[in-house]
């Protein structure tokens, strides 16, 4: 039966014949032909819709775990960078802590190895010992105490010149 055209169902059973009681003998060929077409040709298109289906959730399934990927890539990237940045900082404190001066901490602090306070701790103070401290020089001018004359200026030495060539 279809919904489309009520019409043509009413006149079928006008004469007579109801869904129940129509023999598959009194269909005609061309009628069997035709519905074995339609048959077939909505087979395809639920086949052709499943695999239509198919391909896309595929497609979505392989795209949201290449984004999953991506982005637990991305998240121990940043633990790993967060986990480095960490020890660097507790070797800087411990560089500092052991009494190296702050324009040198960076530099010691690059020399320690360890994962730990403690290790770290501990390895400071064996480099600090390995290095000694470092010796302080005083600040001095080495021009001092000499003695010898001021200098003189440009003109001073020009008029020297020429008083020596005049006379």
């Amino acid at each position: 039966m279809s919904t489309e055209n009520p019409a043509q169902d009413n006149s079928v059973q006008d004469q007579g014949a109801s869904p129940q009681n129509t023999n598959q003998a009194d269909v005609p060929d061309w009628v069997k032909k035709e519905l074995a077409d339609v048959r077939a040709e909505a087979a395809r298109y639920r086949i052709e819709k499943n695999d239509a289906l198919n391909t896309a959730l595929t497609a979505a399934q392989a795209a949201v775990a290449e984004q999953l990927n991506t982005a637990n890539a991305e998240k121990q990237a940043a633990a790993d960078q967060a986990a480095a940045a960490s020890i660097d900082l507790l070797r800087l404190r411990t560089a500092l802590a052991a009494g190296v001066p702050g324009e040198r901490a960076e530099q010691f602090a690059s020399l320690l190895q360890g994962s730990t306070a403690e290790e770290l701790q501990a390895h400071a103070e064996t480099v600090k010992t390995l290095l000694g401290s470092p010796v302080s020089a005083s600040a001095t001018d080495p021009t001092q105490g000499m003695g010898g004359a001021s200098v003189e200026s440009a003109a001073d030495v020009f008029g020297a010149i020429l008083r020596n060539n005049i006379r």
